[in-house]
This record gives C-alpha cells, sequence and structure tokens, in this order.
C-alpha cells in the first residue's frame, strides 16, 4: 500500500515539475520574442536596401555599388510618378571635413588677430588648399524613378550609384523626395479624375514610407500583409492556449490522484 501512495505521489510531482518547467520555458520565450519597431496595420510602404554588391573595374577598384530595393505597399494608396532620394552619411569623412574647416577658420581669425592687411588676407582666401570634400563628399547620395505600386503590391528594383564606399549602405538612410504622387484608390466625396492628377508635397511621401533596417526582424522576411508582430502576436497567443490546455490536464491528473489517494485511505 506504501508502495502504490509513493508510485502516485511520484506521478503528481512529475506532474507538477512538467508544468513549472514549461511555464517557465514559455515564459523566457515571451521575454525573448523579437519585435519590429513598424506598427502592426499600419499603412505604410515599407522598404527595405538589400543585397548590395561592389563592382571592380578590369584593375580591381570599386567603381560602383549594385544593390536591390524592395518596396511593399501596405496602404490604400497608389504610388505613382515618385522620386525617392538615398543619402548615406560617412561619419569618418564627415568629421575630417569638419576639422579642417575649423582649422581654416581659426587660420583666418588669427591673421585678423595679428592685424594682417586686407590685402595679404585677401591673398589667403584666394588661394583655396585642397580639401577633402573636393574629392571624397561626405554624403553618398543616388536618386531612383519608383514605378506605379498599387496598394498591397510589392515590388524589387535594382540599381547603381557610383561609388567606392558601398559598406555605407549598410547603414541608416535619409529618404526624401524630389517628385510626390499618392492617389486613393476609392476618395470619397471627391471626384476620381481629380484625385489622381492631383500631386502631393515630398513630406506626404516621406510621412508614408517607411525604412526597414537589418537590425529590425521585419528586414529578414517577405514583407506581407499580416505583419512581424501580428505575426509574433499570433504566435504567442498559441502558445497561451498551449499552456492553458496543459494546465487543464494537469490540474484533472491532480484530481485523478487526489481521488486515489482517498480510496486508498479509506481502505488501509
Amino acid at each position: 500500500m506504501k508502495s502504490c501512495k509513493k508510485l502516485l505521489m511520484g506521478v503528481a510531482c512529475a506532474a507538477l515539475l512538467l508544468g513549472s518547467v514549461s511555464v517557465q520555458a514559455a515564459d523566457d520565450d515571451e521575454e525573448n520574442e523579437f519585435s519590429s519597431k513598424i506598427a502592426s496595420g499600419e499603412n505604410v510602404v515599407l522598404f527595405k536596401i538589400h543585397d548590395i554588391k561592389p563592382l571592380r573595374d578590369d584593375v580591381g577598384d570599386i567603381k560602383e555599388c549594385e544593390f536591390g530595393l524592395t518596396l511593399y505597399n501596405r496602404s490604400p494608396k497608389t504610388i505613382d510618378a515618385t522620386t525617392m532620394d538615398l543619402s548615406w552619411l560617412d561619419e569618418s569623412v564627415a568629421e575630417v571635413i569638419d576639422a579642417e574647416y575649423k582649422d581654416e577658420q581659426e587660420a583666418l581669425n588669427k591673421q585678423k588677430l595679428q592685424h594682417s592687411v586686407a590685402k595679404n588676407l585677401k591673398n589667403v582666401q584666394n588661394q583655396p588648399q585642397p580639401k577633402t570634400e573636393d574629392f571624397t563628399p561626405k554624403m553618398l547620395n543616388t536618386s531612383i524613378d519608383l514605378p506605379k505600386i498599387k496598394p498591397f503590391r510589392q515590388v524589387t528594383l535594382k540599381s547603381k550609384l557610383k561609388s567606392d564606399r558601398c559598406f555605407l549602405m549598410m547603414k541608416e538612410v535619409d529618404v526624401s523626395f524630389s517628385s510626390c504622387n499618392i492617389t486613393d484608390e476609392k476618395p470619397d466625396n471627391v471626384d476620381r479624375r481629380a484625385a489622381l492628377n492631383r500631386s502631393q508635397t515630398p513630406n506626404e511621401c516621406k510621412s508614408l514610407f517607411r525604412f526597414v533596417s537589418p537590425r529590425d526582424p521585419e528586414y529578414y522576411r517577405e514583407f506581407q500583409k499580416v505583419s512581424f508582430n501580428e505575426d509574433a502576436a499570433r504566435r504567442q497567443q498559441v502558445r497561451k492556449n498551449d499552456m492553458e490546455e496543459m494546465e487543464k490536464n494537469y490540474n484533472k491528473i491532480i484530481q485523478s490522484v487526489n481521488h486515489v489517494t482517498e480510496v486508498l485511505e479509506t481502505i488501509r
């Protein structure tokens, strides 16, 4: 009889241990869950820059950067006749240029303090020395004419820009628009022809587009109507349902063990 009771208690303890370990694992998974900075359900145009490839000339020097641009229109608007301007800042070069400008200003101020004659000062100003910015600008720039993108459609473009600093394209990009045309598929209380012919300001395009960086988990999957955050929430709900079902089964096991223990106690 004692052996049976020990066996039943062992089963109960094992079930309890299994439940607590599973709960802890689920909590850890939830804490470590990635999250995207793109708001779920937000009507935006997602875009990312990928497959960056340096192109070399015959002697092996990098002359161009080839890259892919993928855009997913997750809004009910149509994008047409829009030009996107992309810029990357080379922080190292920018620091050198800023330092050169500072040194130049200090030299001019020093001459003024030493009461240099205007003629000599003018000669110094008219004889500029070669600067870093003359052959290596701090910004890497390119412009891309976007094709027509209808609501909930995705396009991938291939483009190139002349530079030997392709590594800059892995960093955050500054986005602006030379031209911007956005139209609603079903404008409310507005003549459709007038709506289709209406151009927006660059700021309206900038507020609609969202850059997805390599640090965002949304970057590593195909853009789709269901966002990464919504998909993650769905997975968490499934995990929660599984935990509730396991807890329900665990409680049934405990009730059965208690019932058997009560029966054994009455016949002891």
